[in-house]
């Protein structure tokens, strides 16, 4: 999906109600809440709209076997 759809898409959700949104990059997370305010897409940083910041639980993985040395 271009960016542009993904853009279109976000648009489109945070007209019908709120989201939560996730931007990752490089191993970093961010999670906003979303929201359109007058015609304006609002992201408000998840650690102060009142709520604790939510972190997904990745699963560890235990190396293979054959990679240990």
């Amino acid at each position: 999906m271009a960016y542009s759809a993904k853009y279109a898409s976000l648009l489109d959700m945070t007209a019908q109600r709120p989201v939560v949104l996730w931007l990752v990059a490089d191993g970093a997370r961010w999670a906003f809440d979303t929201c359109m305010v007058a015609r304006t897409l609002r992201l408000t940083p998840r650690t102060t709209a009142g709520r604790h910041q939510a972190v997904p639980i990745l699963p560890v993985l235990e190396p293979h076997p054959s990679t240990i040395t």
